[in-house]
């Protein structure tokens, strides 16, 4: 009897010991096994012992490996967190008792077997998964947002919630699986807590019913899945979508619509060239972001066209496929005229056109052009699609070449100015893009642009770049960004003033922009080149000495600037010039046109527009901008009138009201003061300057405040 009492007192009081769990925390990687792993508070010292039967297990960013099978022992809680695993080295597994928890908030459990209890608690975070041969389990409490992959039969007879993302061999059990009974979904389906219900006409992205969950995917957390077999199949028409993970199983498709596009942040899982669409018709085209490999899809181009072939209906495009495709021919523009540009030929770089060819092959690393002699045509590329690196075939053969057409590689649109991604070696800082519809070529200088071309460059869009020495253009994925149509509006800057030259319905633009980092010759970090567009459209551009721009940038300065204007048109014709953001300069900075053939002077403030007779013989450099007093904020408050010339006129503005009497002198080169007057210089005032040629000092002082100005005659 004695025995047997303390036989009992014994067992009592080991049952006793378990009850009260042993928390273990991690503090290095390696083996269950192994006691210098452990410890029994987060980040403490070790306590040369591991966890039993019974204990608490905190992995806490290492990684675990289970050499003893814990499928027998009942654990109370198993936690992995901050980046953890837990992984068995052979057929381990674990087993978590009625009451108990396992926990994966940010990390991964990958063992042979899971058993639950009833009564057992699962959840697995955003950042989470588990992945086990064998699944066991009744009703136990489950909850996963991030991912769990099933080798067997996952079986439930409980409810499994959450917004992630669960694969398995199959399902059965009467419970349900993110709202949908087990025991009918397929064998080696995916679901989600956003999986594609399919049963409704009403095909919309956002439309919450058509969604197992009853909610659409709204969030880069929430995981998407589009099973096979359904009626319907989701289209996105809308802006901004996003979600985590995407998986479109064979058979099933997604359709991006025109103008919208869908990121996708986790895994893009599409196998088939249908599972995903990207649509484009002459409202824009869609755009799909992703960061997968082997992503298989069809991205289609929408483009206009003309049966006569003068009008130059031409477009710059690119392949946005991976060049592993085994269909990257000439027959992808199958009826449409095909060039590509070679920088190296004639003097500056020409067209070279494919014939009727349709087996040429099409390298991806380049851009091209296309004419289709009919109103419009759709092309659907399809095929794998690019991710990641990517490099562009760029070349450089002297000082009269350097332009190379390369292409947006992408299935989503690109960002010429982001902050990361581009490799741009002796890569000037411009962009070139032709704008069909002004018959013009558009740029882009990092600041400003012309005709309509911005820093976004669209899917199926390919644009020049100018190189120099040895270039390098390369990007990755880090340059894509949302929001850009193949052409779109620019904002206004500071001193920023656009030019455009409106003729027969066609149009051109120029753009003159004072900046400090400005410069009265060409810098390519600055300026944009004139690309000369169809002959039957007006051309613009302004000159800095020999070089024709379409966009100027110049320094700050207190003197007058002329910036020659020059246009070339074929007919005689009337033209229109409008002036836009002229309010961006200070009030008191004058800006003139002078037009050199009717000696018209006009003041852009007052009149914004200018009409006049265009005529073929007239010199290209007919008309001059005259800017007096464009300074940098600072210098603003140091002057107080203008002072310019034009033609036999000397123009001064008085920029305050205080006291504008004054003494204009005027020495010629000789040093000889040939004028001499006081005058009240309110507001404008004109003097005579009908001199003969040379060097002329015009010398005005106020109270002991004088301004200098040398002007050639």
């Amino acid at each position: 009897m004695k025995i047997f009492i303390i036989s009992t007192v014994i067992i009592s009081f080991i049952s006793i010991i378990n009850l009260q769990a042993t928390v273990y925390y991690s503090i290095d990687s390696g083996d269950w096994s192994d006691g210098t792993n452990w410890s029994l508070t987060s980040g403490g010292a070790t306590t040369n012992d591991s966890p039993a039967k019974g204990d608490d297990v905190h992995i806490e960013g290492h990684a675990i490996t289970l050499d003893s099978d814990m499928s027998s022992q009942p654990g109370i809680e198993i936690v992995i967190t901050l980046g953890g695993s837990l992984t068995s080295s052979s057929t381990e597994g674990i087993l978590i008792a009625a009451g108990g928890d396992l926990n994966i908030s940010n990390g991964s459990l990958n063992v042979y077997t899971v058993e639950l209890k009833n009564g057992a608690n699962v959840s697995i975070g955003s950042s989470g998964s588990l992945t086990t041969d064998t699944w066991v389990t009744t009703a136990a409490s489950i909850t996963v947002d991030g991912s769990m992959t099933v080798g067997t039969t996952l079986t439930n007879t409980g409810t499994i919630t959450g917004t992630g993302i669960i694969t398995a061999a199959s399902f059965a059990g009467t419970g349900t699986t993110f709202g949908i009974t087990n025991n009918t979904i397929s064998d080696g389906a995916s679901v989600s807590g956003y999986t594609w219900d399919g049963d409704q006409a009403d095909s919309e992205w956002n439309t919450a019913a058509n969604w197992v969950s009853g909610s659409s995917p709204s969030a880069s957390t929430h995981n998407v899945v589009i099973p096979a077999g359904l009626s319907y199949y989701p289209t996105i028409s809308t802006s901004d979508e996003l979600c985590a993970d995407l998986t479109v199983e064979s058979g099933a498709t997604v359709t991006i619509g025109p103008g919208a596009d869908l990121s996708v942040n986790g895994t893009l899982t599409s196998s088939a060239v249908g599972g995903v669409i990207i649509n484009s018709t002459s409202g824009g085209s869609g755009s799909l972001y992703h960061t997968s490999d082997n992503v298989q899809a069809t991205v289609k181009r929408y483009i206009t066209g003309n049966s006569d072939l003068e009008q130059n209906a031409y477009h710059l495009v690119s392949v946005p496929l991976d060049a592993s495709n085994t269909n990257l021919y000439s027959n992808l523009f199958l009826e449409s005229y095909l060039f590509d540009f070679d920088e190296s030929y004639s003097t500056a770089g020409g067209w070279y056109s494919y014939g009727t060819s349709t087996t040429t092959a099409l390298p991806v690393t380049q851009g091209y052009m296309i004419y289709y002699p009919g109103s419009n045509k759709t092309y659907s590329f399809e095929g794998k699609l690019n991710n990641g690196s990517f490099s562009c075939d760029v070349t450089y053969t002297s000082s009269s070449h350097g332009y190379n057409l390369v292409p947006n590689p992408y299935s989503f649109d690109i960002d010429w100015d982001a902050s990361s991604g581009w490799t741009k070696n002796n890569i000037g800082a411009s962009i070139w893009i032709y704008n069909s519809s002004e018959q013009n070529y558009g740029t882009w200088n990092g600041t400003t642009g012309t005709n309509s071309v911005t820093n976004k460059i669209a899917v199926g869009q390919a644009f020049f770049v100018l190189a120099s020495g040895t270039p390098t253009l390369n990007m990755t994925n880090a340059v894509k960004t949302s929001g850009a149509t193949f052409l779109k509006e620019v904002v206004t800057l500071s001193d920023h003033l656009r030019i455009k030259i409106l003729a027969d319905g066609y149009s051109d633009e120029a753009v003159i922009h004072f900046r400090n980092d400005g410069s009265f010759g060409v810098d390519p970090r600055n300026d944009a080149a004139k690309l000369f567009g169809a002959e039957f459209a007006p051309q613009l551009w302004t000159l800095a000495g020999a070089d024709m721009l379409s966009i100027n940038t110049l320094p700050f300065s207190y003197d007058n600037v002329l910036v020659p204007l020059c246009i070339e048109y074929m007919a005689n014709e009337t033209c229109t010039f409008s002036f836009e953001d002229i309010e961006s300069f200070d009030t008191n900075t004058s800006i003139e046109l002078h037009d050199l053939v009717t000696d018209d002077i006009i003041n852009l403030r007052e009149n914004p527009s200018y009409s006049f007779e265009y005529n073929t013989l007239d010199d290209p450099d007919r008309f001059v901008i005259h800017f007096n007093g464009v300074t940098s904020v600072e210098d603003k408050e140091q002057k107080w009138a203008n002072i310019y010339k034009s033609g036999d006129k000397l123009f001064i503005n008085a920029l305050d009201t205080d006291d504008n009497y004054a003494l204009l002198e005027i020495f010629n080169s000789a040093g000889q003061k040939i004028l001499s007057s006081k005058m009240n210089i309110t507001g404008r005032h004109v003097v005579d300057f009908r001199y003969p040629k040379g060097l002329y000092i015009v010398v005005l002082s106020k109270n002991k405040h004088v301004i200098k100005r040398k002007f050639i005659n």
